[in-house]
C-alpha cells in the first residue's frame, strides 16, 4: 500500500491539527485535488465531481495509527484510496473521507 496521505481540512498547514501531522516528519509533496464533494471544511465526500483542494505527503508507516485515531478511522471517517491529480500526473493517495451520519 501507499505512503501518501492526502488532507483537505484540519492537517493542513496552518490548521488545528497539522501539529499532529507534522509530529512525524511527513515530507511535502505539494498541493493538488481529488474529485468530491466538500460540505464544510472538514466533511469530505467521494460522491461528486467538484475539485476538492488539498495537500500530499509522504506519511513514514509509524504515523497512521495516531492519525487513525485522530480521524476516528472507521467511525467518524473512513480512510480510503483516491486518485490525486498533482502537477501533470495522477498518484493514488489515502484520504480520510466522512462516513458519520
Amino acid at each position: 500500500m501507499t505512503n501518501l496521505l492526502f488532507v483537505y481540512g484540519s492537517l493542513r498547514k496552518g490548521r488545528a491539527n497539522h501539529i499532529i501531522l507534522s509530529q512525524h516528519s511527513p515530507a511535502y509533496l505539494g498541493v493538488g485535488y481529488i474529485k468530491g464533494t466538500l460540505h464544510n471544511p472538514i466533511k469530505l465526500k467521494l460522491k461528486g465531481d467538484n475539485n476538492v483542494e488539498g495537500e500530499l505527503y509522504l506519511v513514514p508507516n509509524q504515523a497512521w495509527e495516531s492519525l487513525d485515531r485522530l480521524e476516528g478511522n472507521g467511525f467518524i471517517y473512513e480512510r480510503t484510496i483516491v486518485d490525486v491529480h498533482l502537477h501533470d500526473a495522477i498518484i493514488q493517495a489515502w484520504v480520510y473521507e466522512y462516513i458519520w451520519r
